[in-house]
């Protein structure tokens, strides 16, 4: 069954407990470019997990004002917070260039916040394209980074994200481990979703190990913190999660029940690229059951909803499913009607896989070219820092020098005077 254990990677920033003052109609009318970007950052946190629609129109809106005024933070915040979206909506090479970019800017200004964050982001990203070695590389970036925030949650958030790469290479003792200090530090801080995010990752650990009951029973905690936060998009991943469990263990009706609620919150959420695994989920489910005509309705649900937002690995994969349905109903016709279009598909991303390749190869030359750029200005900085010290230094020698001189020469100038007084007095 190809149901996910969990849509996206786990986001550990602190910023999710809390819930946001501003509005959209706040974001819209400001017109100070720094206070727009900043209103937009707490924005991202709800639309993050509310509303990835809404971010994507956040992110397109404050680029647009951000290039018209030529404002680098807001631009950096844009791409940031337009790279959030596109890497969960399977434009990960995309989103990457984006963020890359953004944590450019974070870096050079110092901003270790928002530079935190950034990195994990893009652990995230390489996560959701299934390179957990390039998303530990990333998450380690963001936990040095994290040090040097002025935010003490900063310093362990990347922790769950580095947890959930070591259990996908297989490394669950190291991963447990992170997982069980990464909770202590949010119930110390109350990062309610945070907390909620590492008992979802200890749910996937005894999955793996095959101890349903436990898996089941860190699902049900991780979705219950999730709802008391109102995080629906995490929510519904641990509904989804929890109906794995269910199907596992041949409980249908309980499979069902979460499946559904699963795609209830998501369709709440615009969340296109989960519901349409939440239709193939329910395809799944009643293909199993041998309800042939349900299971067709929900794969078709889902290519629907992959063609209109453009998903194409969704696509292809209920394309697969409803050929395999027809090949069991002995419609070979159909079955090969949908082949064609299967076969063109798979050509068309493995084209597009090459673009983007070129395009991301680039993209990290260019930010290798700026960042080695940066560090030689920091170096050429601080040595100009240095000398500026050293000269300052040496004129309060010299300043010293001349002062301790004119005053021996003072000394000596009286003294002579005094003695040529005395004499003539004498």
């Amino acid at each position: 069954m190809k149901t996910l254990l969990i849509l996206f990677s786990i986001l550990s920033f602190q910023l999710f407990s809390q819930k946001t003052v501003f509005r959209f109609e706040d974001f819209i009318h400001e017109k100070n470019m720094d206070k727009k970007a900043k209103i937009s950052l707490l924005l991202w946190e709800e639309y993050l997990g509310n509303n990835l629609d809404s971010l994507n129109i956040l992110g397109n809106l404050l680029l647009k004002d951000a290039y018209e005024k030529e404002n680098l933070f807001a631009i950096a915040v844009g791409k940031r917070t337009l790279g959030s979206y596109l890497i969960r909506n399977g434009k990960a090479e995309k989103g990457i260039r984006n963020l890359k970019e953004a944590r450019f800017y974070f870096e050079k200004i110092g901003d270790y916040l928002l530079l935190t964050e950034t990195l994990s982001e893009i652990g995230n990203a390489y996560n959701l394209k299934g390179e957990p070695k390039n998303a530990l590389l990333w998450y380690e970036k963001s936990l040095q980074a994290g040090k040097q925030s002025p935010d003490p949650t900063s310093k362990f958030l990347a922790e769950i994200n580095i947890a959930k790469a070591y259990t996908d290479l297989n490394e669950l003792s190291k991963a447990e481990k992170i997982i069980y200090h990464y909770i202590a530090q949010a119930k110390k801080y109350k990062k309610i979703i945070s907390e909620a995010n590492a008992w979802t990752r200890l749910g996937i650990i005894y999955q793996i190990k095959e101890d349903n009951l436990k898996a089941k029973k860190y699902f049900e905690k991780s979705k219950n913190l999730n709802l008391k936060a109102d995080s629906k998009i995490q929510a519904s991943h641990g509904y989804n999660n929890i109906a794995i469990v269910c199907f596992t263990d041949g409980d249908m009706e309980g499979a069902k029940l979460n499946f559904d609620k699963a795609l209830k919150l998501r369709i709440q959420c615009n969340n296109w690229k989960a519901i349409a695994e939440s239709y193939f989920n329910l395809g799944e489910l009643y293909l199993e059951l041998k309800d042939y005509k349900k299971a067709l309705f929900y794969y078709n649900e889902s290519l629907k909803i992959a063609s209109k937002k453009h998903l194409i690995v969704e696509k292809m994969d209920a394309l697969n499913a409803i050929i395999l349905v027809y090949k069991s109903k002995k419609n070979f016709l159909k079955a090969f009607q949908l082949m064609e279009e299967y076969s063109k598909l798979k050509s068309y991303l493995m084209e597009k896989d090459k673009e983007e390749t070129i395009k991301s190869a680039e993209m990290d030359l260019l930010l290798f070219e700026k960042e080695h750029q940066f560090a030689q200005d920091k170096r050429e900085m601080e040595m100009f820092e240095k000398m500026k010290k050293q000269r300052t230094n040496m004129n309060l020698l010299i300043g010293g020098f001349i002062t301790i001189l004119s005053v021996f020469l003072l000394f000596l100038f009286f003294n002579k005077k005094y003695s040529q007084t005395t004499k003539e007095s004498i």
